[in-house]
């Protein structure tokens, strides 16, 4: 097998898989052809596609495009141009879509090359995430709706591949100029080929990867689950589709949906082809929705539960302490102690539990945030000289802002315990107060072993604590709390310790 023969069979099995459409067109709309991907998504044949302009996809023409006029994406598109606009299948349904348009030339005729890609999707989840950020105080009563399936299931089998050397240019143009990362492969995991998107998305140019394994992008501990995908493809299952996690070459690591296929020739297995997308920013939105419902959850059962459990563990841990007192029960005073100790623990709890389900409407009064913290200072010394350890004030002058005393009081006695627990003793708390821009900015830092970088999303997250007596909605509490005052809450951590940073605007 000759090497034309091979790009041929991978040029045309990337024209056929890959998940966005791809419309090419002459100089005047008219379309030529176009791939799978295209026929599925807009519900249009080859033969219809052949009878169209590329145009006659926009509900109203011009109207259609969402930042550019026709006009302007002829004049631009020999250099390459992008934008999002509104598209129409072929049942009437309208379709959010990002266009990718690029003049190629191929036998000194121009050709558009068009890379489509359905954003409908995206656009829902965006919108979504902003109603609940901004109508947070209302999501008690809310529920949110469960992210529709984005990707696109791909076809079963690779249609015959392109012996004709015109065919092979184009294909090989398409590669070069697709948004997508695509990676071909040997039957040992060598990497053979590597297009500019691939080089885009993970750092290395095309000469440093060439004939580097695969596995130089794959963690360790996913390395099995890799190997084991590529091994099914290449005994003969179909087209496999998967997301995992894989390192770049500046050392961060990517959420990556990947496509994996094998390359035939003549019925041989001859290679393989992973089609990469970057899904890390769909990740952190299904993140930050799932962290939304957990939230409703918790209110709902705050508001449902907190009260009628806490009157009956007064009563019981009233009766508790008359018997403590009797002189007969005296051999038991230990055993009462420890019941009353367990009992103020459960009604911290629910204390906890109250306060995350009210819809509390902030008493904001212009005051100075050193004020507040210097009330706190006997507190905050007593609780750290009790566990031998040291808190170091650092007050810079601030001006006035609009706060709630009871509110940033309990924010300040929370980041300051999460802080003395997580200390050794001998070991200091620095709090500190300073301007920076046009914001107030509070600081805790402290010298604990920190939080593992793996762990850091889940912070704030309900019920997730790395501490043995902990509930986890501590940080949860200050974060809706900040959220009241429009303020801003950022934790960062090391091995060296956390610092908790609150920034309020100025008024």
């Amino acid at each position: 097998m000759d090497a034309g023969e091979y790009l041929a069979g991978f040029y045309q099995l990337i024209f056929e898989k890959t998940q966005d459409a791809i419309l090419l067109a002459n100089r005047n709309g008219e379309i030529i052809d176009a791939n799978p991907a295209a026929e599925l998504m807009y519900g249009y044949n080859i033969g219809k596609f052949k009878s169209m302009k590329i145009i006659e996809l926009c509900p109203n023409g011009d109207e259609g495009m969402e930042e550019l006029t026709l006009q302007d994406i002829f004049l631009k598109a020999p250099k390459g141009i992008s934008f999002t606009a509104i598209h129409r299948r072929s049942d009437g349904k309208r379709i959010y879509v990002e266009c990718n348009c690029k003049e190629i030339v191929y036998k000194n005729q121009k050709i558009g090359l068009n890379t489509i890609r359905d954003i409908s999707e995206r656009k829902r989840v965006e919108s979504e995430l902003k109603r609940y950020q901004n109508h947070l105080e209302e999501m008690v009563k809310l529920r949110t709706d469960e992210l529709e399936k984005a990707n696109q299931k791909l076809k079963d089998e690779v249609r015959a591949r392109i012996k004709n050397e015109e065919q092979l240019s184009r294909l090989a143009a398409i590669v070069e100029s697709t948004e997508v990362a695509v990676i071909g492969l040997d039957l040992d995991g060598n990497i053979s080929s590597w297009n500019k998107a691939a080089e885009k998305l993970y750092g290395y140019s095309r000469e440093e990867i060439l004939g580097n394994s695969v596995f130089l992008f794959i963690p360790k501990n996913l390395t099995h689950e890799v190997q084991k995908n590529l091994n099914r493809v290449v005994q003969g299952d179909n087209s496999d589709r998967f997301e995992t996690l894989w390192m770049c070459k500046d050392g961060h690591s990517i959420n990556v949906s990947l496509t994996i296929s094998r390359i035939q020739e003549a019925g041989k297995t001859t290679g393989i082809s992973i089609i990469a997308r970057d899904i890390t920013e769909r990740r952190q939105m299904e993140l930050e929705m799932s962290r939304i419902e957990r939230v409703n959850l918790i209110n709902v059962t705050a508001l449902g539960i907190g009260h009628e459990v806490r009157n009956p563990l007064a009563t019981v841990r009233g009766f508790l302490q008359k018997l403590g007192e009797k002189e007969d029960c005296s051999p038991y005073k230990e055993y009462f102690e420890l019941m009353i100790e367990e009992m103020d623990r459960a009604n911290q709890i629910l204390s906890e539990f109250l306060v995350i389900g009210t819809n509390k409407i902030p008493t904001l009064q212009l005051q100075n945030l050193n004020s507040i913290i210097k009330k706190m200072f006997p507190l905050i010394e007593a609780d750290a000289a009790g566990q031998n350890k040291w808190v170091k004030f650092d007050l810079q002058a601030v001006p006035d802002i609009y706060l709630d005393d009871q509110e940033m009081r309990q924010v300040i006695l929370n980041l300051v315990r999460n802080s003395l627990e997580a200390m050794n003793p001998g070991s200091s708390l620095y709090l500190k107060t300073y301007t920076e821009k046009e914001s107030v900015v509070f600081e805790v830092e402290d010298e604990g072993s920190g939080i593992p970088q793996e762990l850091m999303d889940k912070v704030g997250t309900p019920f997730f604590t790395t501490k043995e007596q902990g509930t986890g909605l501590g940080i949860m509490i200050c974060k809706k709390i900040i959220n009241r005052h429009k303020g801003k809450i950022d934790i960062y951590s090391s091995p060296a310790g956390t610092q908790v940073i609150l920034r309020f605007n100025k008024p």
